[in-house]
């Protein structure tokens, strides 16, 4: 059974483990170099109960990730949050994803915010679709922006204002 619930210190190590798998095998982030639990510490921290995170557990295993991140720092994108989410790749497809997103979605409501951010690599189709699935539309793309495995990217940017 999937329990989606606001992440603890104990969930770092599998949260590391889940985004540090992203960082060596996909350009689903633009990350290179993996990150130390301590760095993934330090994330955790700065998020706080402004900025989420949540995790899907299955059976007692953290199977993803998602969180709000402050979009910008000036004071006027305060109404705003990036949406990010990852799943560890032997749960992809069962349902994890959507989940995590949903979920994220409805606690950024209950925060207040108006405007939800999601930056998606170009190939991330999976991504890009659920993102279009809970109602996230392009605003834009940023052409060949990062590289990555020796490729450069495009990175779209999709919003959903919240009512």
């Amino acid at each position: 059974m999937t329990v989606i619930r606001s992440a603890t210190l104990s969930d770092l190590a599998a949260i590391n483990d889940i985004y540090n798998a992203a960082i060596r095998d996909s350009t689903a982030t633009f990350d290179t170099q993996e990150k130390t639990l301590k760095e993934r510490r330090q994330w955790f921290e700065e998020h706080g109960p402004r900025f989420p995170v949540l995790v899907a557990d299955v059976d007692g295993q953290v199977a993803g990730w998602a969180s709000l991140s402050r979009w910008r720092p000036k004071p006027a994108y305060d109404i705003s949050a990036e949406t990010t989410f990852y799943v560890a790749e032997k749960f992809r497809g069962q349902g994890i994803g959507r989940a995590l997103k949903g979920a994220i979605i409805d606690k950024a409501r209950r925060l207040g915010f108006h405007s939800l951010i999601a930056l998606v690599t170009s190939e991330s189709t999976a991504s890009l679709h659920l993102n279009k699935c809970f109602g996230f539309v392009e605003v834009g793309v940023l052409k060949e922006i990062g590289r990555k495995f020796d490729r450069l990217l495009d990175v779209v940017i999709l919003q959903k204002v919240l009512e």
